[in-house]
């Protein structure tokens, strides 16, 4: 199956409870909701992102999923959550999630702006993701701060020469991390 859920142009969509696996593209996509919750799903290797949202996205949820093995084909700006951004119109809020196996973590699509967008990426698990963490494409600074990494170090970038965990690009504001995968610390 390409997409288990696609829902585009709705009012309110709540996507919970399921088990997703051996998706060929992508097992929840939303465009243009008016307002969102993703919630306590397992997905399991897709070829391209596990959750995707796109277009002008009202006020979103995405929490509590269990994401593995997402994007097989390694395409630079997917990962187990993929997000356009520029057209975001209200508070996007990816929080709880366990991310593992994939080879980003979170991903902004390539040459999307989000400046001024407010999006905001906080206590996940984002460790054991081949690529990145957390793969900013685009433009604008990008919250991901209190987020488990894989190791107490945080992330592996250039400015924390001593981060060893999964990766975060530029323009990802990554500081204070959580030290412990409880996220207690």
């Amino acid at each position: 199956t390409a997409s288990a859920v696609y829902l585009a142009y709705n009012k309110s969509s709540t996507v919970t409870g399921n088990v997703f696996t051996n998706m060929s593209y992508s097992a929840v996509i939303l465009i243009g909701n008016t307002s969102s919750t993703i919630s306590n799903n397992t997905i399991t290797t897709t070829g391209q992102q596990g959750i995707q949202l796109a277009g002008a996205m009202g006020n979103s949820t995405i929490s509590g999923n269990v994401i593995s093995g997402a994007n097989t084909a390694l395409v630079a700006d997917k990962g187990g959550i993929r997000l356009y951004g520029s057209e975001f119109t209200g508070t996007v809020n990816i929080t709880g999630n366990t991310i593992s196996d994939s080879f980003n973590g979170i991903a902004i699509k390539d040459g999307q702006n989000i400046a001024g967008k407010d999006i905001h990426i906080n206590s996940n698990k984002l460790g054991s993701n081949s690529n990145m963490g957390v793969y900013h494409g685009g433009t604008g600074t990008l919250d991901a701060t209190e987020n488990w990494w894989g190791s107490d170090t945080g992330p592996a970038h250039s400015s924390n020469p001593l981060g060893v965990g999964s990766g975060a690009t530029d323009n990802v504001s990554f500081r204070p991390w959580y030290r412990n995968v409880g996220l207690t610390d």
